[in-house]
């Protein structure tokens, strides 16, 4: 209805310019009332909308050519009667990552006032290229894409006409709240001096990781006039200045930067969640955590809407000896949500509660994400675990719905999910698109969603009979290791795909494991009790795969010598408890192993489990709620030993920032893990 009249447009050179590129667009309209008024607009792969030469909103919810998402948004306090001036930047990815996946560029939108549509998009709307975004492409990471450089002094194009865009209309409305995008935040400024160049040559990240710096004290360095810090350092040998802002814990947004010169002026900013080298670890392996302003003489005021930024800290390198520093910091991008606090005595497990909340919240904007700085990417393991906890945070539905919805669009030929949808990656983690199963069925059981079965269901089918069609005369499941798989679980020693494909290398022969067993064990209970719902005549069928499979199970990863369970059956003894904990979740353990196997459990003797898993480590354990203190002071031991550390939210892996060279993340939303026990065993009402 919104678009009868719309049509996607480009600016005229976009088919020049389709990766990492920025466009523009702009219009007049004319209003009778501000009452009422709403743009209906889409974008790929982002947008950002001014009206009056003010900014209005930001952000697009990313999915696929055949699933565009628009947003409906509220324009009436942005305007006035009579003549209005309406400008879109949009930003085109045009690249694969884990965030979005290359589609063709262009916006859609019209503009109403009530029932009337007073602008639409059409070729009459003038459009050019964004030039101010210089073009090179260097990647913050394979994750996230491009970071970007921009000169405010550069001559902008000549507006034109636009053109028609090479998109059909498959347009659907945004299926989650829009971000709260108005909350400026000004760092506070922690530390500062003047730096010195190591080698120009070198990219951004890596200029402000290498630079040389030398401390001064702020009271030496700035001063204030006119409730304004400003700075002379023109008597030093030195570049410039370098400053260092906290955002006082983890913060999602938008980068703003305020800031007067006398002359052109370059602005490098990293950003990050370390401070272990004594300044942000912008430059991590290839990845660059790095942006480029060009500043005009006078003053300047930027703000970047197509990049979410999560982080803890900027540094500032500021190439000039004088400046006046404005505000400088982000714009909070954040979900609305309400909080459900249970009450907890315990004062630290009280704590740990506030802190998962607070890692659930850093990880939930568009879609969820694994992370907000490094990667911002939906996984179907890691949302389990997020979508789980969120009901017990925050009683809501309507986020998760969304996401797993998003998941199955991106159901690919081999019956598996997409690693990271909307994205495409280059490879695929077998065993999380089997604990989808399980996440549809958790959402029916806490949300009461029967319809939203309905529309899954064929694609709950397709992705189990993926994993059935595999079953051997073993009556398993061997590794997959017929294309790009990686058999990862968690990280942990020998479960993270050691004997697997990391690096494209094919394995030779079958190699059969128990926890890729015990997840597509689990997707077939889940898959029979969802069929009870809206399929009854199917049920059995799948309990029966269930039941076989973990009589295979057992047979054979049942270590007669120890009573545990082996982790690949070319293993000599059991390795891990994550293994022995998925048998017992999967209902593989017979009922008299069950009780020495959760001893041996909690004795802790095999190779321990992660934070991110310790979700099936505890349900496992609690089938026996005699073990609830062993886990509730696991908890306290693990979780309690990173708020120690000063965590305001909780790490990927316990070591923090030093994991995986370095680029270790600090806010991981698989390990809110508390929130499911708290909520589901400490709360006075628990679901």
């Amino acid at each position: 209805m919104y678009f009868k009249n719309a049509e996607w447009i480009v600016a005229p050179d976009a088919a020049n310019y389709h990766k990492d590129s920025y466009f523009e667009y702009t219009a007049v309209f004319e209003l009778n009332s501000t009452e009422d008024v709403k743009i209906y607009i889409s974008a790929y792969s982002d947008y950002a909308l001014y009206v009056n030469g003010k900014f209005a909103d930001a952000g697009i919810f990313d999915g696929y050519e055949d699933y565009q998402v628009y947003d409906t948004l509220d324009l009436s306090e942005h305007v006035r009667k009579g003549i209005n001036t309406l400008y879109i930047g949009e930003y085109s990815l045009g690249t694969n990552t884990s965030t979005v996946r290359d589609q063709k560029p262009g916006i859609i939108f019209s503009i109403y006032e009530k029932d009337k549509e007073v602008l639409f998009s059409d070729t009459k709307i003038k459009g050019r290229r964004n030039n101010h975004y210089l073009k090179h492409e260097e990647l913050i990471s394979g994750q996230l894409g491009f970071n970007f450089e921009y000169d405010a002094n550069i001559k902008e194009l000549v507006l034109t006409d636009t053109v028609l865009a090479d998109k059909e209309k498959h347009l659907f409305p945004r299926p989650v709240k829009k971000l709260i995008n108005d909350n400026k935040v000004t760092g506070e400024l922690i530390a500062q001096g003047i730096y010195k160049e190591y080698d120009e040559s070198l990219s951004k990240a890596d200029r402000i990781f290498k630079a040389y710096l030398s401390h001064k004290i702020k009271e030496e360095l700035l001063k204030e006039k006119d409730n304004k810090l400003y700075y002379d350092v023109r008597n030093l040998n030195c570049d410039g200045v370098y400053l260092l802002y906290s955002t006082n814990g983890e913060a999602c947004g938008f980068l703003n930067i305020e800031i007067e010169v006398d002359s052109e002026t370059e602005i490098l900013v990293g950003y990050g969640e370390h401070l272990e080298d004594l300044r942000v670890r912008s430059k991590i392996g290839g990845r660059n955590f790095a942006f480029k302003y060009i500043a005009k003489p006078g003053k300047n005021k930027f703000m970047h809407p197509y990049s979410r930024l999560g982080l803890k800290y900027l540094q500032v390198h500021i190439k000039a000896k004088n400046a006046v520093l404005g505000d400088i910091g982000i714009i909070k991008t954040d979900y609305p949500l309400t909080d459900y606090k249970i009450n907890i005595t315990d004062k630290l497990r009280s704590k740990i509660w506030d802190i998962s909340v607070n890692t659930l919240k850093m990880c939930m904007h568009e879609h969820y994400e694994d992370c907000p700085w490094r990667e911002q990417a939906l996984y179907a393991m890691d949302s389990r675990v997020q979508i789980l906890c969120g009901y017990y945070a925050f009683k809501e539905y309507q986020f998760p719905r969304a996401s797993l919805s998003l998941m199955l669009k991106s159901l690919r030929p081999d019956g598996l999910l997409e690693l990271c949808p909307p994205g495409i990656v280059s490879v695929n983690i077998p065993s999380f698109s089997a604990v989808y199963i399980r996440e549809v069925y958790e959402y029916y059981k806490y949300s009461g969603d029967k319809e939203f079965l309905f529309e899954v269901f064929d694609g709950l089918k397709t992705i189990v009979k993926s994993f059935t069609d595999r079953i051997d005369e073993t009556g398993l499941i061997p590794l997959l290791t017929d294309g790009p798989y990686w058999n990862f679980y968690e990280w942990a020693e020998g479960l993270d795909d050691n004997d697997g494909l990391d690096s494209g290398r094919r394995l030779e022969g079958k190699i059969y494991d128990s926890p890729i067993n015990a997840f597509v064990s689990d997707a077939l209970y889940c898959l029979s009790e969802i069929c009870k719902v809206i399929a009854p005549d199917e049920a059995d069928a799948y309990l029966d795969l269930k039941n076989k499979l973990n009589e295979a199970l057992h047979k054979n990863f049942f270590d007669k010598e120890t009573g545990l369970y082996l982790t690949k059956t070319t293993h000599s003894k059991p390795l891990h408890n994550l293994s022995n904990a998925l048998m017992l979740f999967c209902g593989a353990v017979p009922e008299e192993h069950k009780a020495y196997v959760r001893e041996k459990i909690m004795e802790e003797k095999l190779i321990p489990t992660t934070l991110s898993m310790y979700i099936y480590v505890f349900d496992a354990l609690l089938e026996d709620e005699n073990n609830l203190n062993w886990v509730l002071e696991k908890i306290d031991d693990v979780w309690g030993d990173m708020v120690l550390k000063g965590a305001d939210t909780f790490f990927e892996v316990q070591s923090g920032a030093a994991a995986f060279d370095n680029a270790g993340s600090l806010c991981h939303g698989w390990s809110a893990v508390p929130v499911y026990v708290y909520g589901k065993y400490l709360a006075e009402s628990p679901f």
